[in-house]
């Protein structure tokens, strides 16, 4: 069983000042993240005025950038509809041009499948790269939803694998889309199209799961997937609306960490870890709500333990954004995640203590002492 202990530590006991000064010194990758803006333009311009304090290494944006769907027209063709949310994506994704960092995109369920890659392309392929979606691949054309309830636009359509992005060692892979939801959203993929996209995409890195960060629009099944109470019909409160194909890949393929949106109320982490000698996992070592300021601490051994991390990263519709910072010290690694409000000034305000802390492995310990 892997050793593992809860370290709460408040106040005094854990000397913050002495964790950042270790996260300096040993940190190969630092992103920062957040989503759904639903063409929120403030809410992005805030964003990028609080990590100008402090510069991440990459921005992860992830979907729904879109006010309303883009099935929400009548007597128009896909072509038309198609050419109408290119143009907004454009007119919206512009504003991460003046992010301090490149920025990472995925389209969630909002946008038709492919638009967000045609947007990007027409503003800048260099400073801005759609993850999400490969259209150099072969797509794939699969019967989305029924014709019966899907309005005015085609239910079978071109689908497309993700694509990956290398940086400080870690191979970020991503796929556009959700699963569905309730069979009319123009971004949504059957389950089956999603495992096939995620296995194609997988299938194109070169390193082990430890270094795979996957970027996607709507949870794993159980994982930061529990719908809330505002504006959700009683019947629906409480209710996991996740991925079972992402679910069932994060299962076998155990990537290292899982990046999401979608269910804006989902805010927090969800922690596994696997005890790679006896291959015991343990389910659930945190499943935790972030509240306007939360800091995570967690810490193991590459060795002997597998991690496998899904973060619902925060949306712009409430506001809240993540930053994640991963440092290494031979095979020991420190996993340093906050979740925030924004700012309404654009400061990066300092941490005062870990709400949190995840020892496994006598980690934490061994690299604080």
């Amino acid at each position: 069983m892997t050793k593992m202990s809860w370290l709460r530590k408040r106040g005094p006991s854990l000397d913050v000042e002495k964790v950042e000064s270790k996260l300096q010194d040993s940190t190969v990758l630092e992103f920062a993240g957040s989503g759904d803006p639903h063409e929120e333009y403030g809410k992005v311009r805030l964003l990028l005025e609080n990590l100008k304090a402090c510069p991440p290494d990459i921005l992860l944006f992830d979907g729904d950038y879109l006010a309303e769907p883009a099935y929400l027209k009548s007597g128009e063709d896909l072509s038309s509809i198609t050419k109408e949310s290119v143009e907004k994506l454009q007119k919206l994704l512009e504003l991460l041009l003046d992010a301090p960092s490149p920025a990472l995109c995925v389209a969630g369920n909002y946008e038709i499948l492919g638009s967000t890659y045609d947007a990007l392309e027409a503003i800048s392929p260099d400073r801005l790269v759609d993850i999400g979606c490969d259209k150099t691949a072969e797509p794939r054309r699969d019967q989305i939803h029924e014709d019966s309830v899907f309005m005015n636009l085609e239910t079978s359509r071109n689908t497309w694998p993700g694509s990956k992005y290398d940086i400080g060692g870690y191979t970020i892979l991503g796929v556009e889309g959700s699963n569905p939801i309730n069979s009319t959203f123009p971004g949504e993929r059957t389950e089956g199209n999603l495992k096939w996209a995620f296995d194609e995409t997988m299938s194109k890195t070169d390193v082990g799961p430890e270094k795979v960060i996957v970027v996607t629009h709507s949870p794993p099944f159980g994982y930061r997937d529990r719908l809330g109470r505002f504006g959700v019909p009683p019947h629906l409160w409480g209710a996991q609306k996740g991925s079972v194909a992402l679910r069932k890949f994060v299962d076998s393929q155990k990537p290292f960490l899982v990046l999401v949106g979608h269910i804006h109320e989902a805010f927090g982490v969800h922690v596994r870890s696997t005890d790679k000698e006896t291959g015991e996992t343990q389910e659930t070592v945190i499943d935790r709500d972030f509240g306007n300021r939360t800091k995570l601490l967690i810490g193991y051994d590459t060795e002997r333990t597998q991690i496998s991390i899904t973060l619902n990263k925060g949306t712009l519709e409430y506001w809240n954004w993540s930053r994640v910072r991963i440092a290494e010290e031979g095979t020991r690694r420190l996993i340093d995640i906050e979740g925030e409000w924004l700012d309404r000034k654009g400061r990066k305000k300092p941490f005062k203590k870990c709400d949190q802390v995840v020892d496994i492995n006598d980690t934490v310990t061994h690299l604080m002492t």
